[in-house]
């Protein structure tokens, strides 16, 4: 027998147990992860307005321009800074088109905030 046929034999018959002892950890730690993950609850959640505050300092937007952009009133970015009100469908969409980001980040950002037990707005 050549060392390249030994070699494969050797190999075939190590791989067969390590395979399936690698396929079993895999679909254990799957299982394993998903239940901590959904018993996973975050430390500590900001506001999406303390989000958009950055970008608006990042890009040296004021309040009033980015308004503006969104075609909205001063007093609701204000609020939505403030945490005062929440991130609907429709004001995501606004930020989103100004950002040029995704409604959803924004929609996601306001459903981990509110649904957090040390939200405010919970």
């Amino acid at each position: 027998m050549s060392t390249d046929a030994a070699s494969r034999t050797a190999m075939t018959r190590c791989s067969g147990p390590f395979r399936s002892l690698s396929v079993t950890w895999t679909i254990k730690s799957k299982r394993r992860y998903a239940n901590l993950s959904s018993k996973l609850v975050a430390a500590e959640v900001f506001p999406p307005g303390e989000h958009l505050a950055e970008e608006l300092a990042a890009r040296g937007w004021t309040i009033p321009q980015f308004a503006e952009l969104t075609g909205q009133p001063v007093h609701v970015v204000s609020d939505i800074l403030d945490a005062q009100i929440e991130i609907t469908p429709y004001l995501a969409a606004a930020i989103s088109s100004a950002l040029g980001t995704s409604a959803r980040l924004w929609l996601n950002l306001e459903q981990a905030y509110r649904s957090h037990p040390g939200a405010h707005g919970a």
